[in-house]
């Protein structure tokens, strides 16, 4: 496993991002299972099949039974590659890493087709997880894009105009030694400023912060050195990071299985807290801050796992049931602060369930078919 809305962030790590309170409607989104509220409001969900090519499936309603059906997007991809999918200024993306280890994307405006695939070069991992920074709508609005590199360090790329034809920077490497595969997190604290998070072969996580808050397309390129947050994690954990109760927030599961937060304080983090459970190493971790906050993880009972917050104080875990592999990537949308998870089942199919209301009932598993690859 390696994934905003309006005061919200829908995170799949192994791909992580995450907004200010404040900021207009931007998706970022991935995983093996990657989805998004596209730009016409839809739960959308993207799988590499066992053709290679990617397919997608959208919701014609939410809440509705109607789905659109799997389309082909083409490519050729690895069976175990990272999708991330991100939704800026009316535009849709998808990112992969192709065959040759370069990044590729395809973009769509509206409810048009999908455009052809681009290449965004680089020489990547194929199982390299995909960052993606997470912005505002405005005039230095960016797709941002991190990546370890075949030198371990870490590399960025971001658009320098809004739209799915913009220009892009080139690769800028932001330096560190990070075991490949590393799951990268990424998110805005309270004044705007892009964090970047990965464990380093210490073990501990790390952080990288934007020196200034973007002010031209070419802001993206100054950063600090790298900062150290401590703990002692799992390789390949997984790092998920969103703004609850309007402070920046990070979750690993720790080596005692449990998960733990740690949350920014101004300039400076608390110490690391236990929320519980016992989950699988490199199990799948969504977040969904868009109204209560929910954190989701699949149990070693093989269940879908919830707990939530809307004053800082953290429930028991809550069963949503089904039965799943223990690394299973978790995809996840959310529509008005009701979530919506999509998984792969032992079965290959594809499942979905979501909130009847805001921090409401669930509805029953529904399975959305296919013959997916283990996620």
């Amino acid at each position: 496993m390696r994934w905003l809305m309006a005061c919200a962030a829908i995170v799949a790590a192994s791909v992580m991002l995450a907004t200010p309170c404040n900021a207009a409607a931007v998706t970022r989104s991935g995983g093996k299972v990657a989805a998004i509220q596209n730009t016409n409001g839809q739960s959308e969900v993207f799988l590499i099949g066992k053709t290679g090519q990617l397919y997608t499936n959208y919701q014609i309603t939410f809440g509705g039974s109607a789905w659109s059906g799997w389309q082909s997007l083409g490519g050729s991809w690895p069976d175990q590659d990272s999708i991330a999918t991100a939704d800026d200024n009316g535009y849709a993306y998808v990112f992969l890493i192709g065959n040759n280890g370069q990044l590729y994307y395809s973009y769509q405006q509206n409810s048009e087709s999908w455009s052809g695939w681009h290449s965004l070069g680089g020489q990547f991992s194929n199982e390299d997880s995909i960052g993606l920074g997470p912005d505002e709508d405005g005039p230095y609005s960016s797709v941002q894009v991190f990546l370890i590199g075949s030198n371990h360090q870490l590399y960025t790329n971001w658009q320098t105009g809004s739209g799915g034809d913009a220009a892009w920077s080139g690769w800028l490497a932001l330096g560190g030694n990070w075991p490949f595969q590393d799951t990268i997190g990424v998110g805005n604290d309270q004044n705007g400023l892009l964090k970047v998070f990965l464990i380093g072969n210490t073990t501990q996580l790390y952080t990288a912060q934007q020196a200034f808050a973007p002010i031209s397309p070419w802001s993206y390129q100054s950063w600090t050195g790298w900062t150290s947050l401590g703990g002692s994690w799992p390789s390949q954990d997984s790092v998920a990071v969103g703004n609850v109760q309007g402070a920046l927030s990070v979750f690993l599961i720790g080596n005692t299985k449990q998960l733990y937060k740690s949350q920014a304080n101004g300039s400076s983090w608390s110490g690391w807290s236990s929320l519980g459970g016992s989950w699988p190493n490199q199990d799948s971790i969504a977040l969904d801050t868009n109204g209560n906050a929910q954190v989701y993880l699949s149990g070693n009972t093989t269940q879908l796992y919830t707990a939530n917050t809307n004053d800082g104080n953290w429930s028991n875990w809550i069963s949503l049931g089904g039965s799943w592999p223990g690394t299973d990537s978790i995809g996840l949308t959310d529509n008005n602060g009701q979530s919506q998870v999509f998984l792969v089942g032992k079965t290959s199919q594809l499942y979905t369930a979501w909130e009847t209301a805001q921090g409401g009932n669930w509805i029953s598993w529904i399975p959305l078919g296919g013959t997916w690859p283990a996620q």
